[in-house]
């Protein structure tokens, strides 16, 4: 085994350079032309390594080595948020790729072929359709998914049918899980946990589910100077009172319990105006879903005691819930053996954001290894994942294809 780390750092900085912003930052977004230029990159790398090359309805880039059967799929995405970093997505697309240089001369010895997929639009931030890639593959493509628009009003269907993928045809894209012996998935952690660790690798446990609200409190509007405090109903206090509730509750009920209120708004928004109208949203996240779905009732259930005795009118709207995806325990071992004999330690951890793995998971064998993100940044310029982390890593993936391969 001889892995090129220097290579792969390369690859990723001439990656970066697809869509690279004047902050240093990336945006690739998917379905896009620039998107395709980083798979036409990739390909041709594919190709150089040996592998056959193909395009599926859905844009997905799919390398192969070996022969018939089920494979070994090891895939990623290369598509990125609007001014994101150059490590997520496309570090799990390159180790892939050299795990397959390192098993193109030992084809003869694999009882499975492996693939490396670069997988479509798992961001999902041009459409709102993330992991379309994966969803197309497994046939779970929402009905009206083509339809969908982005800022500049022009559809799915149309972005496709510009790259030269018919869109009627994407159903084509799907494929049986019989395909498929097994889903392994290199990802940036995307936190700070493994930082704090001092460890190079984690090994996904399962992947969270969220659930998001919007919740709205209606009180009245009323002049800052003339209305007492004991005379108010205003939104924004109970609102607050709520939130803060609502770390703590995530905090007591399960260590992997997250609570997030990324926006907040009020009405008229005056400074010398009481509010009359506040609003704010929930992002309920755990890996267990009857822990989750609790943490929901408890801060609906405070939201309730709060707006009571504040006399305000409120409304919760549930905009999305997906279930919690508990990993494969046989991709588990795997990957734990893997750091094993790589020489790192083994760290069990969740993932609190989501992957193409958790549409993988239900119906194959899915396994997720996490790498060192340097502070725990992601989604920007300033991600960073260290060369050695990335060795490591491509080591720990090629000793657990070799123990499901050979």
């Amino acid at each position: 085994m001889a892995i090129d780390s220097a290579r792969m750092m390369s690859e990723l900085e001439e990656l970066s350079c697809i869509g690279r912003t004047a902050s240093g930052g990336v945006t690739r977004l998917g379905l896009t032309a620039e998107n395709a230029a980083a798979k036409e990159l990739v390909a041709r790398w594919m190709g150089q390594a040996g592998l056959t090359v193909r395009y599926d309805a859905a844009a997905n880039l799919i390398g192969r080595l070996g022969g018939d059967g089920p494979a070994i799929v090891l895939a990623s995405h290369l598509d990125s948020v609007i001014e994101g970093g150059r490590f997520d997505g496309p570090m799990g697309v390159v180790i892939a790729l050299e795990v397959a240089r390192l098993l193109a001369g030992k084809q003869g010895e694999l009882a499975r072929p492996v693939e490396v997929i670069a997988l479509s639009d798992e961001e999902g931030a041009r459409f709102g359709t993330g992991f379309f890639g994966s969803r197309a593959m497994l046939g779970k493509l929402p009905p009206d998914v083509l339809d969908r628009q982005d800022k500049n009003g022009l559809t799915v269907a149309q972005a496709m049918d510009k790259l030269g993928y018919p869109p009627h045809k994407i159903g084509q894209a799907a494929r049986d899980p019989g395909e498929i012996a097994a889903y392994l998935e290199v990802h940036v952690e995307q936190g700070a946990v493994l930082d704090q660790l001092d460890c190079p690798v984690g090994v996904v446990t399962g992947i969270a589910g969220p659930a998001h609200l919007q919740v709205t409190l209606q009180g009245r509007a009323d002049h800052a100077g003339a209305t007492p405090m004991n005379l108010r109903k205003d939104p924004l206090v109970a609102a607050a009172q709520v939130i803060l509730t609502a770390e703590k509750l995530a905090k007591e009920i399960s260590p992997t319990a997250v609570a997030t209120v990324g926006k907040v708004w009020v009405e008229p928004g005056a400074v010398n105006v009481i509010p009359g109208l506040a609003g704010f949203s929930l992002d309920i996240r755990d890996v267990e879903k009857t822990t989750r779905d609790a943490l929901v009732q408890s801060i609906l259930a405070i939201l309730q005691e709060v707006c009571s005795a504040r006399q305000i009118e409120w409304a919760s709207e549930e905009h999305l819930c997906v279930d919690p995806v508990p990993l494969s325990s046989r991709m588990q071992d795997t990957l734990a053996r893997a750091c094993g004999k790589a020489g790192v330690p083994i760290h069990n951890m969740p993932s609190g954001a989501g992957h193409d793995a958790m549409v993988f998971a239900p119906r194959v064998e899915t396994g997720m290894l996490f790498v060192r993100s340097r502070g725990g940044v992601s989604h920007s310029p300033e991600e960073r994942t260290d060369e050695t982390d990335i060795a490591i890593a491509t080591e720990v993936l090629w000793r657990a294809v070799m123990d499901l391969a050979l």
